[in-house]
């Protein structure tokens, strides 16, 4: 048997060094099959026993796999216990001078695979045997696969639209990938259920779109795709006047107004009145003079969507007028009611530093706040005006123990039924009040003198906004609740 196995391996280095000089696995020699690897194969393939050496072409980036554990197939015989070697070369590796195959050798016992990523693109050498790992002899067969990693990489999805029409369905799509991959995709990072293959038909807007790819049964890991936001296309009319202020559809005492229909992705617009196309309105904005009933339809990739208005005429209202009812100018902790107009008939709004205040529409405001102030009032036409501003200024007041805002805890805010208020240690509390937005107290809570914590019900107060107003042995201070349901 030893006599055998040196003529073996002698055979095998010449075979091997004539091999070398040929560029394709090509052996003639019995010891050396010719055996092929597509790339993409999943399923374990088996090479068959009895010989001392397997040739494979082999592509660079592709991932092999190399087993000679039975639960894959492979016959390994009563023997095959221990160590298992699978040694491998391609060319480069011949040494020509000493005439020798060194080689590369993985050795794993013999319930391992072995997984190689290819360098090169040409033939491997595979020697399944114990030699190499410092034991005895034992010739086995040999099961294989090959898959490339490379082929669930940087995968992009590419979409028929980014923009979903009325009516349509968007594509979205992944590139040809290896035979056996897993795709699963995703709308707003949640799983979509049944949504498994490469191609995926959607028609809801306004949502991000991705894709995780896998190659289940390999070392490859899963890949996250790029993210799709798909956006619905459809018109949406504002009124503005010349300067950009978004108002009501109202043409007041005669004054023009604006209606903007402006899409990003638009490429046609026709604007309508009363049901008759406007000769040359074909912008995404309109002068309105008269009024009456405007639609706007707005064009893109073959898809066509509208939107109608109905513009109303109307009289401006008197020009508002705020009064502070003291100094505007105060330390901090403290308040100034901004008395508005009071008109019967109209909506209020109040703005500070030109954002509306929530929950903020009475004819009177309580400031506690540095900024500007300002009131707009609509009427029942649709028709508004803007008052004056006031500035309100706060100030530390340096030298003077006042708590801030923020070190006094009230929770919870919105509140529905009780509200808890507290105040740090150092503080003695005296008074408690809640204010309406004009200033009126509507409720004084009955809470016991010294607490830190004060407890007390809201139930009773109807909803909106309110000040609460914390007196201490130290200081006084202003906190904004909202009622929220009763």
């Amino acid at each position: 048997m030893n006599s055998i196995l040196r003529w073996s391996l002698l055979c095998f280095v010449l075979v091997f060094s004539v091999s070398k000089s040929i560029a394709q696995c090509a052996f003639s020699y019995p010891f050396n099959p010719q055996t092929g690897i597509s790339n993409y194969t999943l399923a374990w393939q088996h090479a068959p026993g009895g010989v001392f050496e397997y040739c494979f072409q082999v592509t660079a980036g592709t991932t092999y796999e190399w087993s000679l554990c039975s639960e894959d197939g492979a016959n390994n015989g009563p023997e095959f216990t221990g160590a298992q070697n699978l040694a491998f070369s391609d060319s480069l590796d011949f040494n020509e001078t000493s005439n020798f195959l060194p080689t590369r050798e993985l050795c794993g016992s013999g319930r391992e695979r072995i997984t190689w990523v290819a360098e090169y693109t040409g033939v491997v050498y595979i020697q399944p045997f114990k030699e190499f790992c410092f034991a005895l002899n034992d010739y086995a067969d040999l099961m294989y696969r090959a898959y490339n990693c490379n082929g669930i990489t940087n995968v992009g999805i590419t979409s028929s639209s980014n923009t979903v029409c009325q009516g349509a369905t968007v594509t979205l799509s992944l590139p040809t990938l290896p035979i056996g991959s897993s795709i699963q995709w995703l709308i707003n990072g949640v799983e979509i259920p049944f949504a498994t293959t490469n191609t995926y038909y959607t028609n809801q807007a306004n949502a991000f779109y991705s894709a995780t790819v896998s190659l289940p049964g390999t070392s490859c890991a899963a890949q996250n795709t790029n993210t799709i936001l798909l956006q619905d296309f459809s018109a949406d009319i504002r009124s503005t006047t010349s300067a950009g202020v978004s108002i009501n559809p109202v043409i007041c005492d005669g004054t023009p107004i604006i209606l903007d229909a402006y899409e990003g992705n638009a490429i046609s617009y026709e604007w309508i009145y009363n049901g008759n196309p406007i000769s040359n309105a074909n912008t995404s904005s309109y002068n309105v003079t008269q009024s009456g009933e405007y639609t706007v339809s707005i064009g893109f990739q073959g898809c066509i969507s509208n939107d109608t208005v109905q513009v109303t005429s109307g009289s401006t209202p008197p020009t508002p007028l705020i009064t502070p009812a003291g100094i505007p100018t105060f330390c901090q902790g403290g308040s100034v009611l901004l008395d508005g107009s009071s008109l019967t008939g109209y909506t209020y709004q109040w703005q500070l530093n030109g954002a509306s205040i929530p929950l903020a529409t009475y004819n009177s405001f309580l400031a506690d706040s540095s900024g500007e102030y300002a009131l707009t009032i609509v009427n029942g036409e649709g028709c508004q005006a803007s008052s004056n501003s006031i500035v309100v200024t706060v100030n530390p007041c340096v030298g003077f123990d006042l708590i801030q805002n923020e070190s006094i805890h009230v929770y919870p805010n919105p509140v529905m039924d009780q509200l808890h208020v507290e105040i740090p240690a150092q503080h003695t509390f005296i008074s408690l009040t809640i204010l309406d937005m004009q200033g009126r107290p509507v409720l004084n809570p009955e809470v016991k003198i010294g607490d830190t914590i004060l407890q007390f019900s809201a139930k009773n107060i109807a909803k909106g906004m309110y000040q609460l107003v914390l007196k201490t042995d130290k200081a006084q201070f202003v906190k904004r609740i909202i009622i929220s349901t009763n």
